[in-house]
């Protein structure tokens, strides 16, 4: 070998080496390496490079992504050897590297960091499922310690994904996938989406734009809900065991070459996701669903000036990422109800995670032998949110909850709670601020005397505390005050009180005189009881006298953290250098130390080092011996240093048990982890095979580790043990160094190809990961498998590609399987609970996944695929695999570089070939290369900067033209689930928006007309259409018409030219603006232009109203209103049981009464209060209304009939009664169905019994009696039943109530005529229900209880008396035993065998035998006389009903009160069958509405400041507008006096010294009443927009366009302003306030343009990306965008992504995506406005021209 080749070879060496380990670009020399021997070619540099590395880098390729059609990171990186999935608690993924932790894995996107939570312990969770993977070139693994290459956290190694650059030549790509999950919706509904185009070079500058959406799909568990017993009632969605939902991604790159030696880079991404996730574990009703919501975004910056000089070369880098999560945590009861919202806030948690770094990296050639690489980086991360509260600055903030949801619960205010006329409404949220304190053993624990008492310390904790007065009483608790008569003696002895009590209440009482010096005070004997009644009074006025103690009243800190939120922030500031030399000591060794220094502004400084080395066996560069010694390193993050943070709480799961709850500690003290690492590894390669063989070690010190501290927090300590289950506690969890662990492990991969196309691969990694220091915790690691084996089998030919591949988890310890979960709560817990001593068995799990992809080229770059993930279904819930999914997608490329046909277009077009794809360039289509744009309907159809209306070069003649054009839309909706209507409010016009559910559509249209070219100076144009919609193709948003049933004037151009002048009149196309986006459809009016070689001046006036107006804005506004709706639940029944528990309460009082106000009566009958259910009914509904309002039907019968019959009453009142169970019937026909109703067997409890007959092992019978009144045809719920019962309560019963019972929608029971006409049907019926009654007696009261089952029944009480009656059958009479004949009845209860009833009687007195005697009963008359011919109360405040009657009452209320889950709004079930009675006055939400413009004129000047850049500027000016009227609700106050009760009389007391109430006290008070009106706001000016533009052109192929306008009138003003509300956070009352105008609107659009499609060239492309941004009131209609209505303009600011493709002469396919839209104002709702996102929008059109 010559000198010169031997130099070649030790540079390429040392240049390889560097590359890899600093991922450094630039490499010194490009030479091939020559080996002695054989050469082998890989298959690229990247790869070759590898080999020269002394550490292990694998590469996954750009061809092994599409081979796999990988749409992730995730779906690509576990098929390596070596490289191994974990998955958290959570189900979040991350990734292990040779069995190192997740955490100790840096993932890198082009050496940029990639910045995940908070928390590191689970490494970058699922990041790896965030980064796409369409736009990536390649994939580096190094495997082993990479810290003193790297820097923290590459303990285990580092992934690194470089991604496509921006490419030479101009290509666009498009990927489309669609998969379903086996079990899944049919149809392949979950859909990938991915669209990039690159510019080529253009000059010095190219560019590249790309746009993906992924739906991430459910992973739904495989475990059903653990069945209770209850029916799960309500609409709940599966169990999520991850969160899924649809994700976004935006990027732009450019790459500007200043010149050969140097260039700048620009890498811009933005990713948002919109995830969702749901869990409910049991069919439990205590248990809520709890229903996770998150919305992030991720941006991230990168650029990089690479430079090279002589023999150096460098890279300096600035970075930016930050990620803005939200989530939302909400809990549901009864699912998503159809009718309302049901959810209740529990949780708010936002993170603001940041990083900027700034690094400088430079190689240079030092003589022969060595190549050092130095670097320095200075970096700076700051975090913020509400998981910090510990970090080391804290700042609060209050909640509004409806700002985070709007579809929560409402209700009035608890009844028990409710003041006289507090009306208001409340809004369940959960969220509180807990106080959190430390105790001397630094353990965490909920401060709730700080929060009750204002307590600092044990010092200030009060002698009685809350739990005290409710344990003893002491509301109710009296005596003398203490300081008279301090000494404790038996009077005071009540309620449990002993002395130590009674001197801790005289102590306390002491400290509140002491503190309270004020006279009110001094003369409260119960200052104690002061403090607490009125400190916990909701009543402010009540609250206010509260005593003092420690300076604050009773609860005034627990209330001022409710809806509170504790955001905690931390910065962490860190500097590196390194230092690294390849040193080539002979042409066969290559040496690479390197060294690393690293100062943390919380760790301090520390060293780390790496000394690798790389030897080619007997000279060979295919045989390599590579090994490694060095030192890792890693800090804990911000989470693990600062978390307070309740991950999950507790949640009940029946009575007596609940899950309990997680929460987390950070652990400032953590130290970082250190480790030792070496490996040593043998690879080589020949033509076909690859082959490596390697061991390493790692050791690592300071192993950090999650732990169960041993604490729980309380957040409920007054709870008994008993009732904890209630509201558990949490487990609290931190985060602690536990020692070490040690890896150790052999790593063995292997390739080979068999022939031209075959091949395979094969991988084995095989761990010993060992816990060296824990005790509490397993030998072997968790989550690492003893061997991982990666396997696949590739075919390939020109055409086809098929792979299979599998990855098999041996023998893993997984840590989501722990056996005998402890976090859960039964009952009361002690010491001995397995929540203490965990027993830390975890499952070994060994399992694989094998998965296929079969694929078809249909061109060079071009191709169909159709795949399956997880081929075998294996599932398992703790390790969130997904099941099995079908995959079917095309990938299509085009351009320069992509599809042949282009290039066979290049050839037939030479002159034409600086074009994109052999496409006519943007500048070279008119001679004076004027810039141009393509927009909207013209989409394939240039247009000129300067273009003239009239073309003078057109030749004279008629030319026929016309399209068709078939398009499909589609947008995302939230679904929601609420009613239109509140008890004082209805969603109108505004519904659409309100419900915002997801639609699709299609349109066609079809268009014809001629253009005309006369003579040199006019030509006429004249098109007319037909399709789906009657306006412009803007103005909806999905239109359902599939037909061409509505025709349409789309232009009639008259135009005439002369010299510089073109005068136009008809109906005409005209662009406003550089982009379109604000107008480009069609006026009605007159046009001149003037044009010359660089400006350009146009001029109009006519009609827009044809084109303009906007009815389907995304934005509603409040009015009041007067309209009709359905009843609720309480209008129905006619109880407004909300305010009040007892039935002549719930009819006779309304809002403003207190709870315990006595009803007003006159001459004995009682007086309604105003606004009751009985004052509405009597003046609105009686006699006009039957259908609502039954309980005061009912209750009117006996007032309006007191001169009929008691029989002509009842039979009205079963008519009405008849009634109601008919509506119902229909309105709710399956719950009804499923209810059943049966006569009463007795009139008395005890009037009818049965006796029944017992059996014992010996044959003796003995017989018991019992009463029948305990039969009822309700089955209930056998969770809650002995289990020795289910059979008999379930089973039995129901086979009863099939002989005896009817379901409740069946009226019949109610004829009195029904027991005549079903004489043998009952009767055999009863006897059924008497067993039954007989042989459940037996066995509940006596065999199967718990203090019975070991008696006999000779058992005798306290008193000497027998426990049970026996009775014994002597000549056909039954008897009672004698007592020594019961003394003799030694056989335990459960050894009796139950024989059956034997007779059903009535006991009665016998006076002639002076002894009760049983008579036999006659079935018919008791039924009879039971249910008809007596009369009872009839619990409706007045009257009496039968008692078949009163239990159908009393079952049809039950029924519609269970039934929608207790919804308490209008009722859409009972609308359908009694339509809208209620009439209402108040909230109505109405759909914003822009009007068309009627008439305007507008002036556009356009000036060329060069061939590449031209500016303009324009304004429309709005002529004779019509008024138009705007309104807007406005709850207007006037005082009105009224009579209330303010309190009572002196207090008396009984002679035990109990406190007597005193007389209520009456006063007129003055309060405020509301009145709802409108105000109106006229406009009659509706447009005066100025705007300025400018177009930029990028070499021929890239056009960057701009946009920015203002309408300056108040109409825009005005609809951009918004509604005023006067409300209460925490409440649900928003009372209107008016309308304010806002700022003047303004507008502008940012486009840039890559190619253009050209009808007549096949093959030619386009592509563009976009931002616009319309505020509400600056947009009328007519967009020209070509990709979405005006609804996603119309106060909306969004992306959207799009393209078009000409496959052959005359056809244009597009395809657009608009994503991340959301509203710039804020828009109404039923409670208050919201901030509001669209949904994202998808239009695919294709275009036929004839």
């Amino acid at each position: 070998m010559t000198t010169n080749r031997r130099k070649q070879q030790k540079y390429f060496m040392i240049s390889c080496a560097i590359a890899t380990w600093i991922a450094l670009p630039g490499l010194m020399y490009s030479n091939s390496v020559q080996a002695e021997g054989a050469v082998y070619v890989t298959a690229d540099r990247a790869h070759e490079e590898a080999k020269y590395n002394s550490q292990q880098v694998s590469i996954i390729t750009k061809k092994d992504i599409e081979q796999k059609q990988a749409k992730s990171v995730e779906d690509i990186i576990f098929t390596e050897s070596g490289v191994s999935k974990t998955v958290d608690s959570m189900g979040r993924v991350g990734v292990s590297i040779r069995g190192a932790e997740a955490r100790h894995t840096l993932i890198l996107v082009d050496g940029q960091a990639v910045l995940g939570d908070l928390a590191k312990f689970s490494g970058a969770a699922d990041e790896v499922m965030r980064l796409g993977t369409e736009n990536v070139e390649r994939i580096e693994i190094v495997q082993g310690s990479a810290s003193a290459k790297y820097g923290s956290d590459a303990i285990g190694g580092v992934v690194n994904i470089i991604t496509k650059k921006a490419a030479k030549k101009p290509t666009i790509q498009i990927n489309g996938e669609g998969s379903r999950a086996k079990g899944g919706e049919t149809g392949y509904g979950n859909t990938n989406f991915f669209l990039r185009a690159d510019s080529g070079q253009m000059g010095k500058v190219r560019v590249a734009i790309s746009g993906s959406k992924r739906d991430v799909m459910p992973v739904l568990g495989t475990k059903a809900r653990r069945d209770t017993g209850d029916t799960l009632e309500g609409d709940f969605k599966p169990n999520a065991l991850r969160y899924y939902g649809t994700t976004d991604d935006i990027g732009f790159n450019a790459t500007y070459d200043i010149n050969q030696n140097h260039n700048i880079q620009l890498r811009l991404d933005r990713f948002t996701e919109d995830l969702v996730r749901d869990v409910k574990n049991t069919t439990s009703p205590m248990e809520p669903q709890r229903h996770f919501k998150r919305d992030s975004n991720r941006n991230t910056m990168n650029a990089i000036w690479n430079g090279r000089s002589g023999v150096s070369d460098w890279k300096l880098e600035l970075n930016h990422s930050r990620i803005n999560e939200n989530d939302v945590s909400l809990v549901d009861y009864s699912g998503r109800s159809k009718y309302e919202g049901k959810n209740e806030l529990k949780y708010i948690d936002d993170i603001d995670h940041r990083q900027t770094d700034i690094r400088f990296n430079a190689n240079s050639a030092i003589g022969d032998k060595h190549t050092l690489s130095w670097g320095f980086a200075n970096t700076k991360e700051t975090g913020s949110g509400s998981r910090l509260k510990n970090s080391p600055i804290t700042r609060t903030k209050y909640i509004d909850p409806f700002n985070y949801s709007k579809d929560l619960l409402v209700a009035g205010v608890d009844r028990l709670q409710r003041k006289a006329g507090d009306n208001s409404l409340r809004v369940w949220s959960h969220v509180h601020d807990f106080k959190i304190s430390f105790d001397k053993n630094n353990k965490p624990f909920y401060d709730q005397n700080y929060e009750y008492y204002g307590s600092k310390n044990s010092d200030e904790e009060p002698d009685i505390t809350y739990e005290d007065y409710l344990k003893y009483d002491l509301d109710k608790y009296s005596f003398i005050d203490p300081d008279e008569n301090p000494e404790f003696n038996e009077r005071y002895a009540k309620n449990g009180v002993t002395k130590d009590v009674f001197d801790r209440i005289v102590s306390f009482t002491r400290k509140l005189k002491k503190e309270n010096t004020g006279d009110e005070f001094s003369r409260d004997y119960y200052l104690y009881r002061s403090y607490f009644q009125k400190g916990e009074s909701l009543d402010p006025k009540i609250h206010e006298k509260a005593p003092t103690f420690n300076g604050v009243k009773f609860l005034d800190k627990y209330r001022e953290r409710d809806q509170r939120v504790t955001e905690g922030e931390g910065s962490i500031r860190k500097q590196n250098f390194y230092l690294s030399d390849s040193w080539q000591v002979n042409k066969d060794l290559l040496v690479q130390p390197t060294i690393r220094f690293d100062k943390s502004s919380l760790f301090g400084s520390h060293v780390s080092w790496n000394l690798g080395a790389t030897y080619n066996v007997n000279s060979n560069a295919h045989r390599r011996l590579k090994a490694n010694i060095g030192t890792g390193y890693a800090e804990p993050g911000m989470g693990e240093l600062w978390y307070s943070w309740q991950m999950f709480d507790s949640t009940p799961l029946g009575v007596g048990y609940s899950k309990m709850g997680w929460y987390w500690i950070g652990n400032p003290n953590l130290k970082p982890e250190t480790s030792r690492n070496i490996d040593l590894s043998f690879e080589g390669e020949g033509k076909n095979d690859y082959a490596r063989i390697g061991l390493f070690q790692n050791r690592i010190h300071n192993y950090m580790s999650v732990y169960f501290t041993g604490s729980l927090l309380d957040w409920a300590p007054r709870l008994s043990k008993d009732d904890k289950w209630m509201r558990a506690p949490d487990l609290v969890y931190s985060f602690k160094n536990i020692g070490k662990a040690q890896i150790t492990g052999l790593q063995l991969e292997w390739k080979h190809k068999f022939g031209s196309k075959w091949s395979s691969r094969f991988g084995l990694t095989r761990l010993q990961a060992l816990n060296k220091s824990d005790p509490t915790m397993p030998r072997h690691l968790l989550d690492r498998p003893t061997n991982k084996i990666d396997f696949g089998v590739t075919f390939e030919t020109n055409k086809w590609n098929a792979q299979v591949w599998a990855d098999y988890y041996h023998k893993m310890l997984d840590s989501n399987t722990l056996e005998g979960k402890s976090n859960y709560w039964n009952g009361s817990i002690d010491s001995d609970s397995r929540i203490f001593n965990k027993t830390n068995i975890y499952e070994e799990k060994s399992y694989g996944i094998w998965n296929a992809m079969v694929q078809r080229k249909f061109d060079k770059d071009s191709i169909v695929y159709f795949g399956v993930n997880n081929i075998f279904n294996h599932r398992d819930d703790d390790r969130a695999t997904q099941a099995r999914v079908y995959r079917f997608g095309v990938n299509l490329k085009f351009g320069a570089g992509g599809d042949s046909k282009a290039q066979d277009a290049k050839v037939q077009n030479p002159v034409l070939t600086n074009g994109i794809n052999g496409t006519t360039p943007i500048t070279k289509v008119h001679v004076d290369k004027a810039i141009a744009t393509v927009n909207g309907d013209d989409m394939g159809r240039e247009h000129q900067f300067l273009e003239r209306p009239f073309d003078a070069k057109k030749e004279k003649g008629i030319e026929f033209i016309g399209d068709y054009r078939a398009r499909l839309m589609a947008h995302d909706g939230s679904e929601h689930a609420q009613s239109l209507y509140t008890s004082s409010a209805y969603v109108d016009t505004g519904a659409y928006n309100f419900k915002d559910n997801a639609e699709h559509g299609l349109e066609q249209r079809i268009r014809f007309g001629v253009d005309a070219k006369i003579n040199d100076h006019t030509n006429v144009k004249v098109l007319a259409s037909a399709s789906g919609n009657h306006s412009v193709d803007t103005a909806s948003t999905t239109v359902h018409s599939k037909g061409l049933n509505k025709q349409r004037l789309d232009a009639l151009d008259v135009t005439s030219s002369g010299g510089r002048w073109d005068f136009s009149v008809g109906r005409l196309s005209e662009k406003m603006g550089t982009t379109g986006y604000w107008f480009n459809k069609t006026f009605d009016g007159l046009r001149a232009v003037w044009t010359d070689q660089r400006n350009q001046f146009r001029a109009g006036v006519g009609s827009f109203k044809s084109s303009t107006g906007i009815t389907d804005s995304a934005y509603n506004h409040s009015e009041y209103d007067t309209f009709f709706r359905a009843p609720t639940m309480e209008e129905f029944i006619g109880l407004y049981t909300s305010l009040f528990n007892n039935t002549s309460g719930a009819m006779y009082k309304s809002g403003k009464d207190a709870d315990g106000t006595p009803i007003k009566e006159v001459d004995g009958q009682k007086v309604p209060s105003e606004g009751s259910a009985m004052d509405i009914y009597r003046k609105l509904y009686k006699g006009k209304n039957n259908n609502i309002y039954f309980m005061e039907q009912l209750s009117e019968v006996d007032r309006d009939m007191a001169t009929a019959s008691e029989e002509e009453r009842n039979a009205k009142k079963i008519e009405i009664i008849r009634h109601m169970g008919e509506i119902l019937g229909k309105a709710y026909p399956d719950l009804l169905n499923n209810r059943n109703i049966a006569y009463s067997l007795a009139k008395e409890p005890d009037s009818v019994k049965v006796i029944y007959e017992l059996e014992d092992e010996s044959g003796n019978k003995v017989y018991l009696k019992t009463p029948l009144d305990t039969y009822s045809p309700y089955i209930g719920n056998p969770a809650l039943m002995k289990k020795e019962m289910i059979d008999i309560n379930v089973r039995e019963k129901t086979e009863v109530n099939k002989k005896f019972a009817k379901p409740l929608s069946d009226l019949a029971l109610l004829d009195a005529n029904y027991i005549d006409a079903h004489r043998k049907e009952l009767e055999e019926g009863y006897i059924a229900a008497a067993n039954w009654v007989a042989k459940n007696n037996w066995y509940d009261l006596y065999v199967y209880d718990k203090e019975a089952k070991n008696k006999q029944l000779n058992a005798k009480g306290e008193y000497g008396n027998f426990d049970y009656e026996v009775y014994k059958l002597e000549n056909g009479e039954y008897k009672q035993l004698s007592e020594a004949e019961q003394d003799a009845l030694t056989t335990p209860i459960p050894k009796y065998k139950f024989n059956g009833m034997k007779k059903i009687f009535k006991e009665e007195y016998d006076r002639t035998l002076y002894k009760s005697v049983m008579k036999d009963v006659d079935i018919i008359g008791v039924l009879k006389e039971a249910n008809f011919n007596t009369t009872e109360d009839a619990d409706y405040a007045e009257g009496r009903l039968p008692k078949i009657a009163k239990q159908y009452l009393v079952d049809l209320k039950s029924a519609v009160q269970d039934s929608e889950t207790g919804n308490t709004l209008p009722r859409e079930a009972l609308e359908k069958v009694i339509g809208k009675p209620i009439q209402v006055t108040g909230l109505t939400l109405q759909r914003d509405t822009i009007p068309a413009i009627d008439k305007a004129i507008f002036a556009q000047y356009k000036t060329k400041l060069n061939n590449k850049l031209g500016v303009q500027a324009w304004f429309l000016h709005s002529l004779n507008d019509k008024n138009v009227d705007f309104k807007s609700g406005f709850m207007e106050a006037e005082k009105k006096t009224i009579r209330v009760q303010t309190g009572t009389g002196p207090v008396k007391y009984d002679e035990d010294g109990f406190e007597i109430p005193g007389d209520p006290i009456y006063e007129d008070k003055t309060i405020e009443v509301t009145n709802p009106i409108n105000h109106t706001y006229t406009s009659n000016k509706l447009a005066n927009v100025f705007a300025v533009g400018l177009q930029y052109q990028l070499g021929n192929s890239a056009l960057f366009s701009v946009d920015y306008g203002q309408n300056r009138t108040d109409f825009g003003r005005y609809m951009n302003g918004h509604t005023n509300y006067e409300h209460t956070p925490g409440t649900a009352d928003f009372r209107l306030k008016g309308h304010s105008m806002g700022g003047t609107p303004h507008f502008w659009t940012a486009r840039l343009d890559l190619g253009q499609s050209d009808f007549t060239r096949p093959g030619s492309w386009n592509a563009f990306v976009d931002y616009k941004y319309f505020a509400h009131g600056s947009f009328f209609g007519g967009n020209g965008t070509g990709a979405v209505p005006d609804r996603y303009l119309d106060g909306i600011r969004s992306f959207t992504l799009g393209g078009g493709y000409v496959p052959r002469k005359d056809f244009l396919v597009e395809a657009f995506y608009t994503f991340d839209a959301k509203g710039i104002g804020q828009r109404d709702t039923l409670y208050g406005g919201e901030n509001f996102k669209l949904g994202n929008y998808t239009r695919i059109q294709g275009t036929y021209k004839f």
